[in-house]
């Protein structure tokens, strides 16, 4: 792995790291593995709205403003009123989409695997500018201040001026990037397919430090209390010092961790291929739950209001209790559901393989997503103030920048088809 230094845009040439996507043929077996869950509970949930693509979605909602954003393997960006689940505008790129946008006052941020990172103006859908790359980009960028931050499939991971999308550093490890960076404290944390967490200097691209792993690093890491915490395809959840890049804790699942984990009154909740969600204690890595579903969990969990939301490859969105792991309800998709939830006001927006959009009324929430990943702009997040009543609610990221939103009250029942 190396540090390049920048080049220009105009002259810039990306070369595919010679291990790029080591690791994405990694199979999964579920041989060995029985799904026995409990009776489910009965739904408590309610749709608002649904809006459909052309194509599953990978790719995680991000709420601000009145808008929700976010990506579909049909190619497009959509924007889409959150309240009334209307399309405002689509944006096409030349590829799928897997990557989830990130927002500021004036421009969504997303990659595509067209090997691009895009700005896109946030009111009318044009493009400001795109940040060619050397292979797809399925990876999710986080913004500080002027510098935003996206892995790439050509296994370097890229600081973009976010003005001008001009390179201002680029690190090579040695595989592709499918992690999404956290950007905290001056750092960035990213996983790659070559098994290592690293560190980088936000200003420069330079590695402050190296953690490997036993297997490729799909999950994207989240930061507690000095702690950056990751899974892998090992089959480990780690805990590293965030200074130093020491192993603090590890615990071992059954079956790969490809879902990203969050971080909510000092316990870690993340989801495993082998269809469990975890529970674990932030400090030690003790387990303190673990709930079955019926297949592979992809999504990254959410908490809010003592509950955890989190999609399963088995079609539904679960509700499961924080401290009990008891699930409270599903709602079902009836196609894998790979997006992590952002809940604002009780209201969960996610996507399903089917191409559909959702904003799911979930009655025994009415508060907003609290956890590390939606707080650090991770896959998905929120800014907001809720206007009618009077409270101001804000995400207060490190790697986001935050902007007031109204989502008003969604009391019934929409469904859109986007325009080809």
């Amino acid at each position: 792995m190396k540090y390049r230094s920048p080049r220009s845009a105009s002259t810039r040439t990306s070369t595919i790291s010679r291990r790029t996507l080591l690791g994405a043929t990694v199979g999964v077996s579920l041989s060995s593995v029985a799904f026995t869950v409990p009776a489910q509970a009965q739904s408590d949930s309610s749709t608002v709205w649904e809006f459909e693509t052309n194509a599953g979605i990978f790719s995680s909602v991000t709420v601000s403003g009145q808008t929700a954003f976010v990506g579909s393997k049909d190619r497009r960006v959509y924007a889409i009123d959150s309240e009334s689940g209307e399309q405002l505008w689509q944006f096409e790129t030349a590829g799928a989409i897997f990557s989830s946008p990130a927002v500021d006052d004036e421009t969504v941020y997303i990659g595509s695997n067209d090997g691009s990172l895009h700005a896109i103006r946030r009111e009318t859908g044009e493009e400001t500018w795109n940040f060619e790359t050397g292979n797809s980009v399925r990876s999710s960028p986080s913004i500080l201040d002027e510098t935003i931050v996206i892995g790439s499939d050509d296994g370097a991971v890229y600081g973009v001026n976010i003005s001008t999308g001009e390179e201002e550093w680029a690190f090579e490890t040695e595989a592709g990037v499918f992690s999404s960076p956290t950007v905290a404290n001056g750092s960035v944390y990213i996983g790659s397919f070559d098994n290592s967490l690293y560190s980088l200097d936000l200003s420069t691209g330079e590695m402050e430090w190296q953690f490997e792993s036993e297997g490729p690093i799909y999950s994207s890491p989240t930061i507690d209390s000095g702690s950056v915490i990751i899974g892998s395809t090992d089959g480990r959840i780690y805990a590293v010092d965030a200074d130093s890049g020491t192993q603090q804790w590890s615990l071992e699942t059954r079956l790969q961790i490809r879902s990203s984990p969050t971080v909510n009154a000092d316990r870690v909740y993340i989801g495993g291929i082998d269809g469990r969600v975890y529970a674990l204690d932030a400090n030690s890595g003790t387990e303190e739950w673990a709930t079955q579903t019926e297949d592979q969990i992809f999504s990254s969990p959410t908490v809010v209001d003592g509950v955890v939301v989190v999609g399963s490859n088995d079609g539904n969105v679960y509700t499961v209790h924080a401290d009990s792991g008891e699930i409270e309800s599903t709602f079902e998709t009836r196609s894998p559901v790979f997006s992590s939830p952002t809940v604002v006001n009780g209201i969960a927006f996610f996507g399903s393989d089917n191409g559909t959009i959702y904003a799911v009324d979930i009655s025994s929430i009415d508060g907003s997503s609290a956890g590390s990943r939606t707080a650090l702009g991770t896959l998905g997040y929120y800014t907001q103030e809720n206007s009618l009543f009077g409270t101001a609610v804000s995400t207060p990221g490190f790697g986001i920048t935050t902007g007031a939103v109204a989502v008003g009250s969604l009391g019934y029942l929409l469904r859109r088809r986007s325009s080809d």
